[in-house]
């Protein structure tokens, strides 16, 4: 895999994950070897996929609420300092 592309051991922050394009996203990644902090409004949803992953082997925190709340992104935050300790930048997956 180009050196570009690898994201084993990176940390990955996705929004809408709980189905969808954002669930099929998580599990990619996931499976890729990120580290995740999944979003989603509350629900069942985000949280079922945070336990697909842990099943596969991975590690995803669940950090559910609205991204249009100030709340929400100190979750977010929060999920990182606390379960993982690292966040990366440089790299934008669309």
């Amino acid at each position: 895999m180009d050196d570009a592309l690898a994201i084993t051991g990176r940390v990955a922050i996705v929004t809408g994950a709980g189905n969808g394009l954002g669930r099929a996203e998580s599990l990619a990644l996931a499976r890729a070897g990120a580290l995740l902090v999944l979003n989603d409004l509350p629900g069942d949803a985000v949280q079922a996929v945070a336990d697909e992953i842990a099943a596969d082997g991975g590690q995803a925190v669940v950090a559910a609420g609205d991204v249009a709340e100030w709340s929400t992104g100190e979750k977010l935050l929060a999920g990182l300092i606390g379960e993982i300790s690292r966040l990366h930048l440089g790299h934008v997956l669309w």
